[in-house]
Parts: structure tokens; sequence; C-alpha cells
């Protein structure tokens, strides 16, 4: 079997956890003996105008491009990630290669990828009102006819997109609550595949420390990612817990806590080993949560808001604190509560680890990828 895996989140200047999905992919599949190319790249500024020139969810530059590079690699099969459009899908759709497209994020429902809307919390799914009022709000540096005549076009051409994703041979989603808000969307033939980590790159070790490190990892400071509500539990308990000391990832840091700026994987994973803890105020729909069973398979306890696909991966009591999402003074108790019982932390630690091992490894995600391509190649799923 030769396979393609493609998307703009191959190129190594994407962050986030899909790259490190698809990386991990590529390598536990070119291991089970199936030859692999991957591409990804960026697209250049001059080249995004060019969508104007078709009323499909398409780069005709693009799309010739792939086109091109289908027919140079000749592929039995592709695997394709985010890649801005269906420029891909269009292209393996024209050539007749079957194609399974990995859905990691909000991309086929929402032009703005989140469903989240700053100030206003999570959106309710696409409508014409809805998402022109908040790609309004999203673009600026535009003059506002500028802004109207962008956001049209843009719902325009996202109509498409759903009628073109459904007629991939299949669609992987990182979660059951992604599979079950996209299908009520009307996207069929969805496939459940829980993202996972290399466990030979995330030493477990018990806490046992004098400090107790409290960390947020997600690297992003917006209210998406819920920041501001982990600045109220850190002001909270850092005015009276002076042994306790919180860590933040992309931030510049304040009076209690330190900013650690942008952090290569290698720096995250060793200050997840180092902390006592994780929280993961997530007020968005999270599709599915890497860094939590990052954090799993170091060993901490995780304390999260009950958002997207997270209760999938932490089992609250077990390996970590669930609480409401939003409820910011819930969120100080279980952090608090871990804070000032040691072993149940520790304890919660142990039991995260034997959860990552038992279903969030890279062995089992590459496992079922593989046979899903199979499958697909042998005209199943």
């Amino acid at each position: 079997m030769k396979l393609l895996i493609a998307g703009v989140i191959i190129d190594p200047k994407w962050r986030g956890g899909e790259p490190l999905v698809a990386k991990l992919l590529a390598r536990g599949l070119a291991d089970r003996g199936i030859e692999v190319v991957t591409y990804g790249k960026e697209r250049q500024s001059v080249l995004k105008p060019l969508n104007l020139l078709s009323h499909h969810d398409i780069n005709p530059i693009i799309y010739k491009f792939y086109l091109k590079l289908l027919s140079v690699h000749k592929p039995d099969i592709v695997l394709g990630f985010y890649d801005y459009d269906c420029s891909l899908v269009f292209a393996c759709l024209k050539l007749k290669i079957p194609i399974v497209v990995c859905v990691q994020i909000y991309w086929p429902v929402c032009p703005l990828l989140t469903l989240f809307v700053e100030k206003q919390g999570v959106c309710e799914g696409p409508s014409l009102t809805r998402c022109i009022s908040h790609m309004l709000m999203s673009y600026t540096g535009l003059a506002k006819f500028n802004k109207l005549s962008k956001s049209m076009f843009t719902y325009l051409k996202f109509l498409s997109r759903l009628h073109i994703l459904n007629k991939a041979n299949a669609i992987v989603v990182p979660s059951y609550f992604v599979k079950k808000k996209l299908s009520s969307y009307g996207l069929r033939n969805i496939h459940v595949i829980w993202n996972s980590v290399d466990l030979n790159d995330i030493q477990y070790k018990e806490w046992s420390d004098d400090r107790k490190l409290i960390l947020n990892p997600s690297g992003y400071i917006d209210e998406r990612k819920g920041f501001p509500h982990f600045l109220i539990v850190a002001k909270t308990l850092g005015r009276r817990l002076r042994q306790v000391k919180f860590f933040a990832a992309g931030y510049k840091g304040d009076e209690y806590v330190e900013g650690l700026g942008y952090l290569n994987r290698s720096e995250l994973i060793r200050l997840l080993e180092e902390s006592y803890l994780v929280v993961i105020p997530s007020l968005w729909d999270e599709p599915f949560g890497l860094v939590v069973t990052e954090a799993m398979a170091a060993g901490r306890p995780v304390v999260a808001y009950k958002s997207g696909g997270i209760p999938e991966i932490v089992i609250d009591g077990v390996t970590g604190i669930l609480v409401p999402r939003g409820d910011v003074k819930a969120l100080i108790s279980a952090v608090e509560y871990l804070i000032e019982h040691e072993e149940i932390a520790r304890r919660m630690g142990r039991e995260g680890r034997k959860r990552v091992e038992k279903y969030f490894s890279a062995e089992q995600m590459v496992r079922k990828y593989y046979d899903l391509l199979k499958d697909v190649l042998n005209g199943g799923a």
C-alpha cells in the first residue's frame, strides 16, 4: 500500500496537536510496512485571492497542484488533514483515488474553525446570519465593506464543504463528542479514533517534591482556552498558598503566574513531568485535548472543565477532577482540594498513566488507522 498524508498542518511551522498526530501516524504506518509520502505547506498570501475563481470550496491553483502531486506519486489511498479548504478532496475525487479525511477541528462546519466566538461562547452551528456576524467580528484591519464582502464570499464557498466531504470514503474524528456534533450538521460515514501519544516520549514519574507547580500548558491565552479563568485560580490561591507556583505556557507572566513563553515539545513535556497537577479550563467544545493525554501520561492529575471530548479522556474522581464548564469557583475548589490531598493527587496520576497506556497509546491509534485504510481499499468503511 502506498499512502499520501497531506494537509497544511504537515508544514513544520504549523503548531498544535494535529501535526503531532499526523507525524505519529506517518511514522507508525511506515513501521507497519506502508510506503508513506507526506506533503504540507502553508499557502502564500498571493494564492488566497484565487479562491474567488471557484464557487466550490477549493482554490483552483492548489487543486491543479494536487492533481499533479497525485499523478506523480500515484498513491493507493490518501489521508487528508486540515488544508484550508477541500482542494485535496476534490482532486482525489477527480482522479478516483480513495481518501480518508481526518477532522481534528470544526473546519467542516465552521468558517472560523472553532464553533466558538469570543465574548459570546460556543456557537450553535452554521447559519448565514451567525457566520456573517462572527466573521465580521473576526476580520480585523479591513474596511467595513471589505469585511462584509470577504465574509459573504467565504460563507458562500463554505456551503459546498459538507457536500464535498460527504463524498470522501471515510471521515475520522478524535472523539465521540465530535462525531455526534458533526453528524447533527449532516456529515456522514464518521469513524472515531482517539488521538494518542508516544509513551516513549513521556516519562512517568510520581510527584515527590517540596514544590507544587500548577501548570496551564495550552500555549494560548485567549478566552476559548479559558486562560482568564486560570488567572483567577492563580490569583485566588496564590495569595494564600505561598508554596504553590503557577505556570503558563505562551504567557508573558504576572504577579501570580510565571509566564513561560513559547515552548517546544521537549520543553513542554519536561514541564509536565515536573508539575504537580495540570489545569485545562477550556470554554470551547474541545474536540479532544491532546495535552490532557500528555499530562496523564506524565502521571499528573488533570483538573478541567467538562468540555467537548475531555470527559472521554479524564475519568472524574479517578484520573482527575471535572467541573461544570465556566464554574470558576468549582475549578478553584478542585485545584485546592488536590493541592491539600497529595496522596489522592498521586493516585490520580498513577491511574492517569494506566488509562493512557490502555486506551491512548500510539500503537493503538496507528493500528486503528491501518485497519480503516485497508478496509477502505477493500471497498468497505
